[in-house]
């Protein structure tokens, strides 16, 4: 039986984090090689469920250029430059109910948007067919963003600085 200490250290439940992951403002630190905690990334809650790894692909801004000249060739250049990482980007029930609802919102005004087409089609109308339309793509390009969990603001042969990362989970990393 071990008496009671009240200048002891309190016991805490959060899982001791791997040393290798920092913080550098507001991005995470991870070496190559390495992974996130089991954390979630927005609130640095417990995560009972552990999802599937994701790639996470980033190349120099200056390839952006290349689509000025032709986007085939910056197609071609990006995905032969492009620097890769792995991680496991883990979330709690809350913030994937949350992702998940924003990514069915997102589809559905796409599919309203495509349903709208065929309206104006219907009625002959080409300012209803062509908003419709350009409804469409801007909802898909939003839920794009929305359905991102992280995303890699540099790779480099030594370490990869995420982004994307809760202010709670990023105050619970060490400083760089």
């Amino acid at each position: 039986m071990h008496p009671h200490n009240p200048y002891a250290a309190p016991d805490s439940e959060l899982d001791v984090l791997p040393q290798h992951c920092s913080r550098d403002g507001k991005f995470a630190l991870l070496p190559s090689g390495c992974d996130l905690p089991a954390r979630c990334i927005k609130c640095n809650a417990p995560v009972a469920i552990a999802p599937k790894k994701t790639t996470l692909y980033w190349h120099t801004p200056w390839l952006y250029l290349l689509i000025l000249l032709n986007i085939l060739i910056y197609i071609i250049v990006g995905l032969i430059a492009r620097r890769t990482h792995a991680v496991t980007p883990y979330l709690c029930d809350q913030h994937r109910l949350r992702r998940r609802r924003r990514m069915q919102l997102c589809f559905g005004a796409s599919l309203a948007c495509i349903a709208l087409t065929f309206v104006g089609d219907h009625f002959q109308s080409g300012a209803v067919f062509g908003l419709s339309i350009f409804g469409a793509l801007i909802f898909f390009i939003v839920g794009l963003f929305v359905s991102r969990r992280l995303y890699a603001n540099k790779i480099t042969k030594e370490y990869t600085r995420i982004g994307g990362c809760g202010e709670a989970f990023l105050a619970s990393l060490r400083q760089q």
